[in-house]
């Protein structure tokens, strides 16, 4: 579906001016939710377009149906789609799928973590000096502000900082 980018995508705003939603994210979460709740399952999900549903069975699936719009939008091909599940209020298992990168990322709680069916681990670094901290920033002005003033104030401590990539797939 989101492979399929109209030319003509009409973009909204959310909570500021770079806060970007389109009709691209909606028709993601509705295909999404479809998929889910297809068999007459009664579970619960939670969206970030769409707001909560109730269910009774247990089981909350929580979607970022587009996560990085604004990358989407410019044709910045770091964007996904990012599915977890919660059974009893525990994290269970997610799943992160960016499409234009050809990578599935997708773990369970307690267990391995893996990148197109490879294992993958965090880092070994011990020193902060040889960390390398990839992070975002809020749509705010202000909050993106002082947000700018603690990485001026890392990046001197740091190996490096990245920023430019959807969230989920940092």
């Amino acid at each position: 579906l989101l492979l399929a980018r109209p030319a003509d995508l009409v973009v909204e705003s959310k909570s500021s001016a770079t806060d970007a939603v389109t009709a691209m994210d909606r028709a993601s979460e509705d295909l999404l939710v479809r998929m889910l709740l297809a068999d007459g399952a009664t579970d619960a999900v939670l969206g970030e377009e769409g707001g909560e549903r109730a269910g009774s069975s247990g089981v909350r699936w929580v979607l970022d149906p587009l996560d990085g719009t604004v990358n989407y939008l410019y044709g910045f091909p770091s964007w996904a789609v990012s599915v977890g599940v919660l059974v009893d209020g525990k994290p269970t298992y997610g799943v992160v799928h960016a499409p234009a990168l050809r990578t599935v990322w997708h773990g369970t709680a307690g267990e391995s973590a893996f990148a197109n069916e490879r294992p993958i681990r965090t880092g070994h670094v011990s020193e902060l000096s040889s960390a390398l901290l990839g992070t975002g920033f809020g749509y705010e002005a202000g909050v993106r502000a002082i947000q700018g003033g603690i990485v001026a104030e890392l990046l001197p401590r740091l190996r490096d900082i990245r920023r430019g990539r959807a969230a989920t797939v940092d």
